[in-house]
């Protein structure tokens, strides 16, 4: 039994365990978003890199260990910013990046599309997460298309799907809810 004065410290403790302790239950209702959005040149091209958090849940691991494939599909623009005037659109990519789990070798594949569709294979699911939510060096756009001197700006978004199956078959496997899982847009304004 918990005297009167032990009462506020024993509310303090039930508060700091129940709100701010990162429990996993916390981490699958956060949104799915796009971090750490970086550019740099080389040469020739604006390289992209960033990491997408909070993708995966709980039912689409389920779906990826049954046999399902699981996708991002990244948008990537490139925008010339000009102050009071419509933004205008230079190019505009998409690529994909994809998992599957190989039941007989008990270990996953992760296929980068953006780099010729390489297929890496990886023995455990955070280290196939981990390569699968990064962007690492996309090329976003030629040097030689950007003006010296001009404010530019890149958005990217990330949508997470899983491959559709034949009518019938969803209500035997675990999927995730009828929507796809997609993110806000990121921006990153930048000049040459």
């Amino acid at each position: 039994m918990v005297s009167l004065l032990q009462f506020p410290v024993f509310i303090t403790v039930l508060f700091l365990c129940t709100f701010i302790s990162g429990s996993p239950l916390q981490a699958a209702d956060e949104p799915i978003s796009i971090t750490e959005l970086t550019a740099i040149t080389t040469d020739q091209d604006l390289l992209l890199f960033a990491t997408v958090q909070n993708g995966f849940k709980d039912k689409m691991i389920e779906s990826l260990r049954s046999g399902i494939n699981v996708y991002y599909s990244f948008d990537l623009e490139v925008s010339k910013i000009t102050p009071d005037w419509p933004d205008e659109l230079i190019t505009s990519s998409s690529f994909k990046h994809s998992i599957n789990y190989d039941t007989l070798r008990d270990d996953y594949l992760v296929t980068l599309e953006e780099k010729n569709d390489k297929v890496v294979r990886l023995p455990s699911l955070f280290d196939a997460q981990k390569v699968l939510e990064r962007i690492n060096g996309v090329v976003a756009i030629a040097l030689t298309q950007l003006i010296p001197g001009q404010n530019y700006q890149i958005r990217i978004r990330a949508e997470l799907t899983q491959k559709t199956l034949p009518l019938g078959v969803h209500k035997i496997l675990p999927l995730i809810t009828g929507k796809d899982i997609k993110t806000k847009w990121q921006y990153l304004d930048f000049s040459y």
